[in-house]
């Protein structure tokens, strides 16, 4: 239940720069609004998905929620930050999201 409650206030935060930008896209002297989010703040969060991923329960629960293709949009909005623990954090993460699981 923790999880559900994490991924939805994960989905709110990163989801409205791709989903709801067009709505808000022209504002009253036409410029493009963006939600900046600090990196340490996006660092922890990533962390926390990255703790997520280690309990094949819940990685099954991510992938059932379409994480990746949120982690996959991140990867493509942080183009110009360059490598740094940030990326690593998503790599990892889409690793374990992405891997295929030993069958028991």
């Amino acid at each position: 239940m923790a999880s559900c409650r994490f991924y939805t206030f994960f989905r709110q935060i990163f989801i409205y720069k791709f989903k709801y930008l067009k709505a808000d896209q022209l504002s009253r002297d036409n410029q493009l609004k963006t939600v900046r989010i600090p990196l340490d703040v996006l660092q922890m969060l990533l962390e926390c998905i990255l703790l997520l991923c280690q309990r094949r329960v819940l990685r099954e629960e991510l992938r059932k929620r379409k994480v990746y293709p949120v982690i996959k949009n991140l990867d493509y909005a942080l183009e110009d930050e360059g490598d740094g623990p940030i990326r690593e954090s998503i790599y990892s993460i889409v690793d374990l999201l992405m891997g295929e699981e030993e069958k028991e």
